[in-house]
């Protein structure tokens, strides 16, 4: 009796290493083929996904840098051409206060108070 137990003992053991051994895809085609299509599947699915996230990023990248650039360009104050008539007031301003000056250098100060 206790023979015939060992031997069904063994042969259950047997028979459930070889169904697990079966959904693993040992000897069986078609799990093999599944099994490698699901690591495929999952593989090319996180290689998308990493793909878009990294053109996720890049697109924010891009914006915040244009962002950063036209408010660099919007702090540069606008050149301004010069003019002839600013020139001429700034000559004519620049020759009154020398000739001013020197009038004042050459001419002693009498204390009185001329007219204008």
């Amino acid at each position: 009796m206790e023979k015939s137990k060992e031997i069904y003992l063994n042969s259950q053991k047997k028979k459930a290493e070889q169904a697990s051994g079966l959904n693993l895809g040992f000897g069986n085609a078609t799990r093999i083929l599944q099994s490698i299509s699901g690591k495929f599947d999952s593989s090319y699915a996180d290689i998308l996904a990493g793909y878009r996230q990294d053109m996720t990023a890049l697109r924010g990248d891009e914006t915040s840098a244009y962002g950063n650039l036209s408010k660099t360009y919007n702090s540069i104050k606008p050149v301004t051409m010069p003019s002839r008539t600013g020139l001429a007031l700034e000559i004519a301003t620049l020759s009154a206060e020398g000739y001013y000056k020197d009038k004042a250098n050459t001419e002693p100060d009498t204390g009185e108070i001329v007219a204008p």
